[in-house]
């Protein structure tokens, strides 16, 4: 399923970052090792929350498998201009194929090729705008505010 260093996009409590792979996993594991980064203002960089940090997310939370980078883990620019293959999955496990660039790797940032990032906008107003049940909206306004008797 996912190799280890391979990126992708995935729910991470609860905000949908990019996170790479820290050992390979199969399809048959249900939960995957990641080091999860956040976006960083508007741009196409993100940034590591630490290289310590690994997350252990359900394998159901990962969104879109993000193409194998070329790209050296020390940030040399010697990247490839060839397209690769993006793989979208949706909650019914379909796949959606798009094509995207290397993805730049440096000290603790990535930064994502123009449609890797366009997939990742995509997928994250996708996971925020999705309706929500009334009863669970309830659950969320009175843990925020706290129950006033």
């Amino acid at each position: 399923m996912m190799k280890s260093g391979s990126f992708a996009v995935a729910v991470v409590h609860r905000q949908v970052v990019v996170v790479q792979a820290v050992r390979t996993h199969s399809k048959r594991e249900k939960y995957l090792e990641v080091i999860p980064y956040t976006a960083f203002g508007g741009s196409r960089i993100f940034l590591a929350l630490s290289e310590k940090h690994v997350a252990r997310i359900p394998a159901t939370d990962l969104l879109s498998i993000l193409p194998p980078s070329y790209a050296s883990h020390h940030g040399d620019s010697d990247t490839s201009d060839s397209e690769d293959e993006v793989t979208s999955c949706d909650a019914h496990s379909n796949f959606v194929h798009l094509t995207a660039a290397d993805i730049s790797v440096g000290e603790g940032t990535i930064e994502l090729p123009e449609h890797a990032f366009e997939e990742y906008v995509r997928l994250s107003e996708k996971h925020y705008n999705r309706p929500r049940s009334a009863s669970r909206s309830k659950q969320l306004w009175t843990s925020l505010v706290g129950r006033r008797h």
